[in-house]
This record gives structure tokens, sequence and C-alpha cells, in this order.
């Protein structure tokens, strides 16, 4: 019996977890027997002479999981590129086990474009004996520390720590890149958390219910350049701005996000902001603001400079309180910042 890859998290992965009988692959099904392999990436106890094939090392026969993700990026066969005597052309797994994966790796860590549909599975929750990329140190400084370049990567359960100097910890250049279940925390040094820049390829790509942490006040948590993104279920704090969504973030889709900034003294400069031009948008059911009353506040919960009329605005809720009072019709947190419909309600607050 094989299992889809979403019901197998290599929680406790060390101990080992259910195989695929008859199948291609030795290794405990991550993948449900289409084709394609599993490989391991161990940052204490591997070695990139490895076979990878392995989540232990038989270090006599060679055998056992990588050492760096900067070889197994290089090494892991894309969507078409099969491994060899595998069924198919299915693209391969890459398991995280737990460590930080810093000292050995070079900068910036990137996932190259001839890649495609590479899967990269850490734990089933972020922040829970996680797999680590950088340092909460931060151990470079001058570019980004994860870089995707691949069409259709998928990356779970990992933490990335953002670089000390303004680049961003994670930069999408190409489509259908999916992040879920990740922490992504910027430093109070750094840039962006996730940018997806207007100059990439990154539309299409979605992120969902990831903890995105932004400690920089010049800084924005998400930097949206391209058409059709989807956020959903996101838990965003920042000390400087939200969701930024330029001029060519047009058909996307933000949805049940949770944007707040619990940091003393620091003042969200805005939950969401549509640039000129940015539109045929769908903003609904998010809850914006300060975490708690009296704690930090928010300048704008929504801005809207686009104005519109094809940005749809549903009933996107506020939290905690305005910096300067709230404007009339919101006085309670709770309370509904838009009342549906194009450009309403109090979404060019």
């Amino acid at each position: 019996m094989a299992f889809p890859p979403s019901s197998l998290q290599p929680i406790g992965i060390r101990h080992g977890i259910r195989h695929c009988p008859g199948g291609d692959d030795e290794s405990p099904c991550i993948n449900p027997g289409f084709g394609g392999r599993t490989y391991y990436v161990d940052p204490v106890n591997g070695s990139d002479l490895y076979d990878g094939r392995i989540a232990y090392p038989i270090a006599a026969q060679l055998r056992g999981p990588w050492r760096t993700l900067t070889y197994a990026f290089s090494a892991a066969a894309p969507l078409g590129l099969a491994s060899a005597n595998v069924k198919g052309a299915y693209h391969d797994y890459l398991v995280m086990l737990p460590g930080a994966y810093s000292p050995l790796e070079t900068w910036p860590l990137t996932i190259p474009a001839t890649k495609d549909n590479i899967h990269i599975i850490g734990n089933i929750v972020p922040g829970f004996n996680s797999p680590e990329i950088g340092t909460i140190g931060g151990a470079h400084a001058t570019e980004a520390t994860l870089i995707i370049n691949g069409k259709g990567v998928t990356i779970e359960g990992i933490i990335v720590f953002g670089p000390a100097g303004d680049f961003p910890v994670v930069q999408i250049n190409e489509k259908d890149t999916y992040l879920r279940y990740n922490w992504l925390r910027g430093l109070d040094t750094g840039g962006d958390v996730v940018d997806i820049p207007a100059a990439g390829n990154g539309n299409f790509s979605s992120l969902a219910h990831n903890w995105i942490d932004c400690y920089e006040a010049a800084s924005w948590a998400l930097g949206l350049g391209e058409p059709s993104i989807y956020l959903y279920n996101n838990r965003i704090q920042t000390a400087g701005g939200g969701i930024e969504m330029l001029g060519t973030a047009d058909w996307c889709k933000i949805l049940w996000n949770r944007i707040y900034n619990a940091m003393d003294p620091f003042v969200m400069d805005f939950g969401i902001h549509l640039m000129d031009c940015s539109g045929q948008n769908e903003i609904d059911e998010n809850r914006i603001g300060a975490a708690t009353a009296g704690v930090s506040g928010v300048e704008r919960r929504i801005f809207d400079q686009s104005a519109k009329v094809s940005n749809w605005f549903g009933r996107n809720f506020q939290l905690g309180v305005y910096r300067a009072g709230p404007p009339a019709g919101i006085v309670r947190a709770g309370d509904i910042i838009t009342d549906g419909g194009a450009g309403s309600g109090y979404s060019r607050d």
C-alpha cells in the first residue's frame, strides 16, 4: 500500500517510517510509488560522498545521507529526468533531517533552474526539532538565504533564518513554488522575509500555513511583484510592513491570514498595501493589526493606493487599536474593516 506525501511527514525520521512494499525505492515511502526517489540530507552525520539513499550512515559502503543542501540541490532529479532504474519521469524527494544547515553551505543557497518540481520535506511542525537553514546569528550578510530558481518546487516543515544584511530570507524567481508549514524568520538587521520580484517569474506561487516573522522596521514580511500569488492562512508578524503588493501584483488571493505587530515600541506601517495599478485582487477574511491593545500599533490596516474597482475587499477584521485611535465607525477589536464590495468600507483608511 502506498501513502501520499502529505500523509507521511518525517517526524521522528531516525526511527523510520512506513515503507512501500514492492516499490522501486528502498527508502521509506515519501513518494506514492509513481517514480522518483527519496534522498536524505543530514548536516550532522551525513557526507556528500555517500549515496543519499538511506537515513543512517554505513561509512564502509559509502551509504547514508548527504551532508549539505548545496550538494543535494545539484544532485536530485527534477520532473522529466527520472532517476536511474525508476519507473517514469517523476521528481525526487529530499528529506532534511534535523540540524543546522549552515557552516558548509554555499550562500546564497540556491535551487537551480534545472531542478523543477523537487519536493523538500522537513518536519510536520516547524519549530519542533525542525531542520534549520541559516542561523539566528546571521552567518551570511551579503545575499539572500534561499533562492528558488526551479519551477514547481515544494518546501515544507523547515526553518529558514534570514541574513544579517538587507537581503530577503527567501526569494522566489520561478512559478508554481509552494511553501507550506515553514517558519521564515528575518533578523532585526535584515531585509524582507519573502520576495517575489517583478523581474522574476514567480507567478502562480502559493504560501500557506507558514509562520512569517519580520523584525526589521524598514522591511516587509512579503513583497509581491508578480501576478496570481496565493496567500492562505499564514501567521505574519512584522515590525515594519505586512504584505506589499506592487503594481504588477494582479489576480492575487490573500485570504484568512493573521497580520499583526506585537513588538513594542514598533508601529506596523501597513497590513496590506496595494500600490498604484494593482488590480483584480481578492482580499478577504484577514485579521490585521496589533495583537493586543496597547502593546503596539498599526498605521494602516489595508492601504489601497490603486483605487481600482476591480479589487474586491471582503470581510477583513481589525486586531487591537490604531496608533492615533480608530477612524469613525471602528471602535473595537474584531470589527470589520471592509463591508464587502469593490473599494468599500475602510479599505483606503
